[in-house]
């Protein structure tokens, strides 16, 4: 209090707070019911204001694991935009589409494959470059060559499209709808038809469906869409 540089924020007066404030914070439990809080520590009191720390061992391979096909969207809204079954209540459709190179060669069940689905799998020359290639799945949501089902949407309604894009340096990515344009809200808004997606790259799009039809969508990049990537989406009358 001698110092006129901390009174400015330690002094307590008829307009002024001082050093005590409400504050929220996250405090550790023995358990559940919250009832018993758990003893501060020489090691835990410097936290201070924050809460406990959270720790975990690495159980998680990101090249592995994601071409095992462990990987989905993580979708974060903007307030009140959501409806009480989780759905956007600004639009009738929600897609998610998933543009990467599965490398099955990287999945942790390549030898289980090679086992259960290869005539001879005990010949199986695994570092074989066209066995290799073969393994290399250029898909979207994990479907090649149009297998993927489910993009309907009906005409007159407005769908959000989840873009994503992951894998290696071969993953750069260009996702044509046909027969449909969208809107892009950024700092400005803009129509287009065409995202470009790069490994570990997002973009939301909102279309309006008012042409009627089978359409195709699907990766630009020539050698990509000619090993299957490739889908297409529908809109009924």
């Amino acid at each position: 209090m001698d110092s006129e540089e901390s009174k400015t924020f330690v002094e307590r007066g008829n307009d002024r707070i001082g050093t005590r404030y409400k504050k929220a914070l996250f405090r550790e439990f023995t358990d559940a019911t919250f009832t018993t809080r758990k003893c501060e520590t020489p090691q835990s009191r410097h936290l201070a204001v924050l809460g406990p720390m959270i720790k975990a061992e690495v159980a998680v391979d990101p090249v592995k694991d994601t071409n095992a096909g462990l990987i989905g969207p993580l979708i974060i809204c903007r307030p009140g935009i959501l409806t009480e079954d989780g759905g956007r209540s600004d639009a009738e459709h929600e897609f998610v589409v998933l543009y990467t190179i599965m490398d099955e060669n990287e999945s942790w069940y390549i030898q289980e494959n090679v086992m259960r689905y290869t005539y001879q799998p005990y010949s199986v020359n695994y570092q074989d470059r066209n066995f290799i290639t073969s393994n290399r799945m250029h898909a979207v949501n994990g479907r090649i060559y149009g297998t993927l089902e489910g993009l309907v949407a009906k005409n007159g309604t407005k769908s959000a499209w989840y873009l994503l894009g992951m894998g290696s340096e071969e993953d750069l990515h260009t996702a044509h709808f046909h027969g449909q344009t969208f809107l892009i809200r950024s700092d400005t808004v803009r129509r287009g038809d065409v995202v470009d997606l790069f490994p570990g790259y997002f973009e939301t799009v909102e279309m309006v469906n008012d042409n009627p039809g089978t359409w195709i969508l699907h990766c630009h990049v020539d050698d990509h869409m000619r090993y299957g990537m490739a889908v297409t989406f529908t809109v009924t009358p």
